[in-house]
């Protein structure tokens, strides 16, 4: 029988002692099973845990035969040695030999780079449909898409390899990617197709006699019935006999 208060814990001594029938032993075997699974109150664990450690380490540092100038003569050679400060370099604690650093070839990450590169420009361009466009030269002319006006090419942009032109339009000087402006044709490119003149020996077009169509009577242009749309009715035969 267990007890869930102090009070109840009394009640339940009280009624055992008022039986006479209980014997002593009995009485004092249920006092200790009802303390042993009482609740204890909490404790401030952490506390108790550092008081714990300060007075060990008062009690640690009381046995040592030094004083306190070779206590810090100790710290110092501590913190200077090479092999403590190797491993305060890592979150977690290592040996110095498992902290060499291994370089990859320089060279074979290059390589690796590069081809990445060359495989990522052709499979974008191969999704989108890219192609390399004319290179223009000075002097060319252009047509400015966003402006809608023509101009002339007066150099690429900055270097050789930029894909950015200087236009010089009526209106301006503006600068351009190679996609915002169109080539023009030369000029010699389109001649006027003449019409070839008339030869002697060309036959003259005879021209076409007229066709006689027989013109419906008028008999039969009364009896016609039309729609509304202008479509002939013809009636089935059991209505012309």
């Amino acid at each position: 029988m267990l007890c869930s208060s102090p009070y109840h814990f009394m009640i339940q001594v009280r009624k055992l002692r008022s039986q006479p029938t209980v014997r002593p032993t009995v009485l004092v075997q249920y006092l200790l099973y009802t303390l042993s699974c009482a609740p204890v109150p909490d404790t401030n664990a952490i506390d108790d845990l550092n008081k714990e450690i300060d007075a060990f380490v008062n009690v640690v540092i009381k046995g040592l035969p030094a004083t306190d100038t070779r206590l810090e003569e100790i710290k110092r050679h501590q913190l200077e040695d090479e092999t403590r400060q190797e491993i305060s370099k890592t979150k977690l604690p290592e040996l110095p030999r498992n902290l060499q650093p291994v370089l990859p070839h320089q060279q074979h990450v290059q390589e690796k780079e590069e081809t990445s590169l060359v495989n990522m420009k052709l499979n974008f361009d191969k999704h989108h449909a890219a192609k390399s466009l004319q290179v223009l030269q000075n002097g060319d002319e252009v047509w400015v898409q966003d402006r809608k006006e023509s101009g002339k090419v007066e150099g690429q942009a900055n270097s050789n390899m930029s894909r950015s032109y200087v236009v010089k339009t009526p209106t301006a000087t503006v600068r351009r990617n190679r996609v915002q402006i169109n080539k023009l044709p030369d000029q010699d490119t389109f001649i006027p197709q003449s019409k070839p003149p008339e030869t002697a020996n060309q036959p003259v077009p005879q021209p076409v006699p007229a066709l006689n169509i027989p013109k419906p009577s008028e008999q039969s242009a009364e009896k016609r019935i039309q729609t509304r749309f202008e479509r002939v009715v013809k009636k089935p035969a059991r209505f012309t006999v």
